[in-house]
């Protein structure tokens, strides 16, 4: 019997709620309170458990089931560059409390640089001018807070931004990082993906 690796549709009930619904990782039942904090947990009234993850189910999102019914939820990201062509990361409060690039995941409908334009407002503060894209397509392996461990990822880069670098919520620290400054071992998966496959980072870097 093959073990399953991926969130799936069977880890969601039969009827998909019509509103966003937060489950436990664990039990699979709903009632997860989040617990904000240094680092956001999820906390099961049902099964008395505390996760890092919980399965989120929201009818506003991109997302599909592919054809061996894992969950796949759709975002946009964007790699920032300063004029020393320097990147900027941001420590994530939200699972898996590494480092990132800004970006988030879309909704259903929404066109994938705006989605990271609107991601880089809401969690960095600055307004992305014009951006390129440098890759899009699916990253496994990428598990996130809301239960998806695929996603597929639009990515852009910028150098053309303004204002001032201000966190939300999601982000305790930032700064501005060199190619070699960079420890991928404290990245998030698609961070280390995306600069350790050389045809991608001379896309970001050029």
């Amino acid at each position: 019997m093959r073990k399953k690796k991926f969130i799936s549709r069977e880890d969601f009930p039969k009827k998909l709620p019509t509103k966003k619904t937060y489950y436990c990782i664990k039990c699979k039942k709903p009632g997860v309170i989040i617990k904000p904090g240094g680092q956001e947990k999820y906390f099961c009234k049902n099964c008395n458990s505390s996760n890092s993850r919980c399965l989120i189910f929201d009818p506003k999102m991109m997302y599909e089931f592919d054809e061996d019914g894992n969950l796949i939820h759709f975002g946009g990201g964007m790699f920032i560059l300063n004029k020393q062509n320097k990147i900027l990361l941001f420590l994530r409060k939200k699972y898996p409390y590494l480092y990132t690039t800004p970006g988030g995941h879309m909704v259903f409908k929404e066109n994938p640089k705006k989605c990271a334009i609107r991601e880089v407002q809401e969690e960095v503060g600055l307004n992305v001018k014009s951006c390129k894209l440098v890759f899009n397509g699916i990253i496994k392996n990428d598990p996130c807070p809301g239960g998806a461990d695929i996603h597929y990822w639009y990515l852009y880069k910028t150098h053309d931004f303004k204002g001032e670098i201000k966190l939300d919520s999601e982000g305790s620290g930032w700064n501005w990082f060199s190619i070699d400054e960079i420890d991928l071992d404290k990245t998030i998966y698609p961070v280390k993906y995306f600069l350790t496959n050389e045809n991608i980072k001379s896309k970001i870097l050029s």
